[in-house]
């Protein structure tokens, strides 16, 4: 089963409703020594709509660093004002799907389209070819062209299907980057990076202090993510960028070029100016951050992990990152979400808020009719209520062509269907009486599943111990 998530405590602030800001937020020393201003002439605080949205994020513990709190509530003042402006994530297409710890991005966008700001997705075609050095230790491996295309067209069709909610673009950083001669990126962009700035950053800095050293290819991504801030922000007005907190070298550097070229170009701008955030990132419970290349993932796709699974992983988050969960990855508000915790911790066991978590997540990646199914699915895993879940429910495993379900062991079927690292797994398991069969506890390792077992879900549904549960089906005809 996955394994349950849980938080770095030296990066997530608790949120404690709207009487409790967080008040660690991280405010940026830029290359000239400039601390905690936006790029650009920003003058005074915030107020309205962009200082209630700003005091929000705070207090849903979602600031690790910002460039400006001030030039975020006047990005979002000026959208409330009705100016076009926008906000942006970047995500490198290393697999065929984004995974659980982009989610916090993505619900992050989903509040800035809320208060008016439209967001962006950037899916990196360039930057994917080149590899973020980024909490690695040594060089990526650079992936084929063709696949990162198949993984970009995977990722923005889940996107579409569900999380996008039709209010964010999709833009591709190839548009601009595949078309700029090495010429242009040298003298239009290069003469603005300082290599001494650039050899400071963390990404880089940790790379050449352990004696791996770091490619040119590498070095040079920052400068790439940064030509991307810098073309969405002038052609686009696109005047915030987020990510996590590894992110925020890459992003200043943006901020860095953005400054350089204004103060060049000597022409007045209307739009405000731009602004760097980064985010607490997820981690397992041995602080690892959630990722494909940590072999940790829980996918947004459907194909990749179940709606089931989803809720699951969700639903057993522990009861000390509840709370920071609901604030992050929900879109309820900071009262209800009190008061959801309020009612959980007076009765735990009934894990209210984790089921609350779980709902409110899985309905936002796959829709609600998904999300019901999952929770009824649950439900029956842990028999709960005697209501059966829908076929759709249950992660689903097909047997081989020609393959019967009557008289097949169902040690075996629990083995294929990975509830059991192994048949000799299995079999102690229904020795201990931790395997179910529709719900039975299964008496003998010898068991066979009958022709009366096969229900009309199409199948049979096989449980080992509390949390791992599969529906079996004969191959379609």
């Amino acid at each position: 089963m996955l394994r349950s998530i849980s938080l770095a405590r030296t990066a997530w602030a608790e949120c404690r409703g709207w009487r409790s800001v967080c008040a660690a937020t991280r405010v940026w020393a830029g290359s000239e020594g400039r601390s905690g201003e936006a790029v650009g002439a920003s003058t005074g605080a915030g107020s309205g709509a962009g200082k209630r949205f700003v005091d929000e994020l705070e207090a849903r513990g979602l600031v690790v660093d910002c460039s400006s709190r001030d030039g975020l509530a006047a990005v979002v003042d000026a959208a409330d004002g009705g100016a076009d402006v926008g906000v942006y994530a970047g995500f490198d297409p290393t697999a065929s799907s984004l995974h659980v710890g982009n989610l916090v991005a993505l619900v992050m966008l989903r509040r800035f389209a809320a208060v008016g700001v439209k967001p962006v997705v950037l899916l990196g075609g360039a930057t994917g070819l080149l590899g973020d050095p980024s909490g690695k230790t040594a060089e990526r491996t650079l992936m084929p062209v063709d696949e990162l295309a198949r993984n970009m067209a995977s990722i923005e069709a889940s996107l579409r299907m569900q999380l996008l909610d039709g209010r964010m673009e999709v833009r591709n950083n190839a548009e601009w980057m595949a078309e700029m001669g090495a010429l242009e990126l040298l003298r239009e962009y290069g003469k603005h990076f300082r290599v001494s700035a650039m050899l400071a950053r963390d990404a880089v800095a940790s790379r050449l202090e352990s004696g791996t050293g770091i490619s040119f290819t590498e070095f040079a991504y920052q400068m790439v993510q940064g030509i991307d801030f810098a073309h969405l922000y002038e052609s686009d007005a696109v005047a915030v960028q987020i990510g996590g907190s590894d992110q925020w070298g890459n992003i200043t550097a943006g901020l860095d070029l953005i400054r350089r070229r204004r103060s060049g170009d000597g022409t007045p701008h209307e739009r405000p100016d731009a602004v760097g955030v980064t985010y607490p990132l997820l981690t397992t419970a041995d602080g690892a951050k959630l990722g494909k290349s940590a072999g940790n993932a829980v996918w947004l796709d459907a194909r990749l992990t179940s709606p089931f699974d989803l809720y699951q992983y969700f639903a057993l988050a522990p009861d000390a990152d509840v709370r920071t969960l609901l604030c992050a990855l929900t879109e309820l508000s900071l009262d209800t979400i009190e008061d959801e915790l309020a009612a959980h911790f007076a009765q735990p066991s009934e894990r209210r808020a984790q089921k609350t978590l779980a709902a409110e997540v899985t309905r936002m990646v796959h829709g609600t009719g998904a999300a019901g199914e999952a929770a009824r699915a649950s439900d029956a895993l842990y028999a709960r209520d005697g209501e059966a879940a829908p076929a759709s429910a249950y992660p689903r495993h097909e047997l081989a062509p020609g393959a019967p379900l009557d008289g097949a062991s169902v040690v075996a079927l629990a083995a294929a269907a990975g509830l059991a690292p192994s048949k000799s797994a299995a079999k102690r398991l229904a020795n201990e009486g931790g395997l179910y069969l529709n719900g039975e506890r299964v008496a003998s390792k010898d068991a066979v599943v009958s022709a009366s077992d096969i229900s009309e879900l199409g199948g049979v549904v096989i449980k080992a111990g509390k949390r791992k549960v599969v529906l079996v089906v004969e191959a379609e005809s």
